[in-house]
């Protein structure tokens, strides 16, 4: 998948190292927004030019308490799930009560 622009994770406000990019993944029929997450996170000063490797390829939804690997914080992925949980949701069939 080729990407045009990079969307660095977390933004600036919520802390000061980099521990990922946003990225979007195809699933299904469309495409849902996923966390990439460094195996070591970056200074800001020090965006890398290619993908570094990952500790996560691909994270769908909140995950909470990603430790920053600079100075140890704790940050929470609040990627609004909706828009992954409702094309999950779609492969699934379902099932009546009995």
């Amino acid at each position: 998948m080729m990407q045009t622009s990079r969307r660095y994770w977390p933004t600036l406000k919520k802390h000061v190292h980099i521990l990922g990019e946003v990225r979007r993944v195809a699933h299904g029929q469309g495409a849902i927004a996923s966390l990439y997450l460094y195996e070591t996170s970056r200074e800001r000063s020090d965006e890398p030019e290619e993908l570094p490797p990952a500790r996560a390829k691909v994270i769908i939804g909140a995950c909470k308490e990603i430790r920053c690997t600079i100075c140890g914080e704790l940050v929470d992925w609040e990627e609004a799930p909706t828009e992954a949980y409702l094309r999950l949701i779609r492969h699934f069939v379902k099932v009546e009560s009995v």
